[in-house]
């Protein structure tokens, strides 16, 4: 939020830019309306709460090598995005990208698949 803020204030056309698209103050107003949480994890981090750990950075289906026999994942590809970080990310992207992947197979909205997010639950607590 601190950069978005920032580039608003610091930036001389920034606003005129944001005003002059449908929908760049569309994703503007979805930023203003998730301002209260969204430094939420962040702000765990500083007070001891969560840590780092490593993370893919880029945990879409694509990057998860599946075994054809048993169809479970077995290991993550494409590591140039490893870092440390909160595992959270990792886990929100990929919820994202399975949903994508749902709505681009079904052509309807990307409606969650509660036996998929499940799933994704298990897999990534162990």
């Amino acid at each position: 939020m601190a950069q978005y803020d920032a580039t608003l204030q610091n930036e001389p056309l920034a606003e005129k830019r944001l005003n002059a698209s449908m929908e760049a103050r569309r994703m503007a107003k979805f930023i203003e309306d998730r301002r209260g949480f969204a430094g939420t994890l962040q702000d765990a981090l500083q007070r001891g709460e969560l840590s780092l750990r490593l993370m893919h950075g880029d945990p879409k289906v694509n990057n998860i090598m599946i075994d054809d026999f048993t169809g479970k994942g077995t290991a993550m590809i494409d590591l140039d995005t490893v870092s440390p970080g909160l595992i959270h990310y990792d886990f929100g992207d990929a919820l994202r990208s399975t949903a994508i992947q749902q709505a681009r197979r079904s052509r309807t909205s990307a409606r969650w698949c509660l036996t998929s997010t499940s799933a994704l639950r298990s897999a990534r607590a162990t």
